[in-house]
Parts: C-alpha cells; sequence; structure tokens
C-alpha cells in the first residue's frame, strides 16, 4: 500500500488542492507544500504531488524522513520507481526505523523485480 502521511492540521494549507492556503501567503514554507502534495496524491495527482513534495524536500532546513517518503510515495504512484526507491532509501537513512517507508521501499523493489 502507498500512503503519504499530513504533517500537522489538514487546515494548514491543504483543505484542497485548489485552495493553496499558506503557499499564497509564504511559497517557501516547506510545510505547507508537503500538505498540498499529500491533498494531491489523496486526489489522484501524483505528478502535481511530486513537485510540491520536490519543493519541500529542497526548503527543509534539517533533512526530514517524511518529506523523502512522501516525494517516493508520489514517484512510486506516478511509475517513476527508480527514483521512489531512491528517496524510500534517503528516508530510511534519515529514521531507520520507519516502517512504511520499509514496506513502500519493498514494494518498489519488487515492482522493479530487484
Amino acid at each position: 500500500m502507498i500512503s503519504g502521511r499530513a504533517s500537522g492540521p489538514a487546515s494548514d494549507a491543504s483543505a484542497g488542492p485548489e485552495g493553496h492556503g499558506a503557499l499564497w501567503i509564504e511559497p517557501e514554507h516547506a510545510e505547507a507544500h508537503n500538505n498540498l502534495g499529500n491533498a494531491l496524491l489523496q486526489s489522484g495527482k501524483a505528478e502535481e504531488a511530486i513537485g510540491h513534495y520536490e519543493q519541500a524536500v529542497r526548503l527543509k532546513p534539517d533533512p526530514a524522513a517524511e518529506q523523502d517518503y512522501n516525494l517516493g510515495s508520489a514517484l512510486l504512484q506516478a511509475g517513476r520507481i527508480d527514483d521512489a526507491i531512491g528517496h524510500f532509501r534517503r528516508a530510511l537513512q534519515l529514521k531507520p526505523d520507519y516502517g512504511e517507508a520499509h514496506n513502500n521501499l519493498g514494494n518498489a523493489l519488487l515492482q522493479a523485480g530487484q
């Protein structure tokens, strides 16, 4: 199962993909990009979510496993398996006990025939 996790109240920035909330006020807000990515991914818009997750990874001052996990999930859903594998591995480097990342990495490796 592929899943993204919200990091904070759903009302922060992602009341829905059409309402960009905090991104209109502060476009360099990593958590807002992450939350909007979650909303887009849950709406089946993986390609749009990927851009916001990439922004969240870029903007986060301290690397966070969750951003890489979410980006990996969107990439996997979009069929970009090799890219997804890299982000799941990075998430696990940052947080070795991240069970969901282990699960999705295993699924991605299986899909890649590895």
